[in-house]
């Protein structure tokens, strides 16, 4: 997309430029979680309940 990948150098980032790259940092980072404590649709039912509550 050309968001951190150099193509663009110095241009500002939008808000839904940073939504795709937190959403997807996020998706990486409980997959990796899931593969040392279990499943990642596990871990992204107690995030979303986590995130309600607070």
């Amino acid at each position: 997309m050309g968001i951190f990948d150099g193509t663009r150098p110095g241009a500002t980032i939008t808000r839904e430029e940073a939504g795709i790259v937190v959403n997807r940092l996020r998706k990486n980072f409980l997959a990796l979680i899931a593969t040392t404590n279990g499943n990642v649709s596990d871990l992204d039912d107690r995030l979303k309940k986590i995130e309600a509550e607070g």
